[in-house]
């Protein structure tokens, strides 16, 4: 007569047991596991309340490979992390995020563990560094940023061991939005573009630009290293549905003229307002 191989083991009570439980002779309980290193481990308990809560626990520490020794993870290793696969800045912006956080949170409040920070406690941090080292509200907030992207890579890191990635996807795409915004008011937007204008009719170019684009202009002087020859380059500012325009302008009088289009994220200055129109 064949078995059933599937059978599932129960207790005392025959309430089922999980996979890696058992009940020993005396009544207590035995869960044994092996931890990613290979290393066997096992916790026992006297009641089935308390053993499941004691499993649980560990759970939360070791699933998908989790190790008990992530709660002492600190600010610095979570920083280190973050360094390491940001993207999407401008290379002095990424400097000086280095900068606010090795100066102003590695040394003393890096060394926290993120597993034991409260938000309190990051408010008296900023409070520590207005009162106790004079830092200006500006560069609080400099420090606030970086410091704010640093803990929300932690939370997802978290979110995606524990709860997986379907669940965790959600936080993913806010933090990224989050931090796009971010780097976007500090860097400002990409409305503008920088063009150089290099022609040997630049003098014919200038005014029909001015006149038809309402766009101011800049006269450098210049020489080719090549040809020796002397002559200027053009600096316009347009806004980016004007560069068919002025391409086409330049391209019906010159040709052969040389343009370089380069992103500009803002424009300050007298004839110009925060967003080009």
């Amino acid at each position: 007569m064949a078995t059933n191989q599937n059978t599932k083991r129960k207790d005392k009570a025959r309430v089922v047991l999980r996979k890696g439980e058992s009940q020993r002779k005396d009544g207590k309980y035995d869960f044994r596991w092996t931890s990613p290193d290979g290393k066997r481990h096992s916790i026992y308990a006297a009641t089935l309340e308390e053993f499941r809560e004691k499993e649980n626990d560990i759970q939360r520490d070791s699933l998908e490979g989790i190790k008990a020794e992530a709660r002492y993870v600190t600010l610095n290793d979570m920083f280190t992390l973050w360094a390491k696969v940001k993207r999407g800045l401008k290379d002095n912006t990424f400097q000086n995020y280095l900068y606010l956080y090795r100066q102003f949170v590695e040394p003393d409040f890096g060394k926290s563990k993120v597993s034991a920070l409260k938000k309190s406690d990051v408010k008296q941090f900023y409070n520590t560094l207005a009162d106790e080292r004079g830092l200006q509200i500006s560069t609080i907030d400099s420090v606030h940023t970086v410091l704010h992207q640093v803990l929300d890579m932690a939370v997802i890191i978290a979110g995606v061991l524990v709860f997986g990635m379907s669940v965790s996807l959600y936080a993913i795409i806010a933090v990224y939005v989050t931090a796009l915004v971010t780097d976007t008011v500090l860097e400002g937007t990409k409305q503008a573009r920088a063009v150089w204008i290099i022609s040997d009719k630049n003098e014919q170019i200038a005014p029909v630009v001015m006149e038809k684009m309402h766009r101011g202009i800049t006269r450098f002087p210049a020489s080719g290293v090549y040809t020796q020859q002397e002559k200027s380059v053009l600096l316009c500012v347009v806004s980016i549905k004007q560069i068919p325009y002025l391409k086409e302008i330049v391209m019906e009088i010159d040709e052969n003229s040389f343009l370089i289009v380069g992103d500009v994220r803002e424009v300050m200055g007298n004839g110009f307002v925060q967003k080009l129109q």
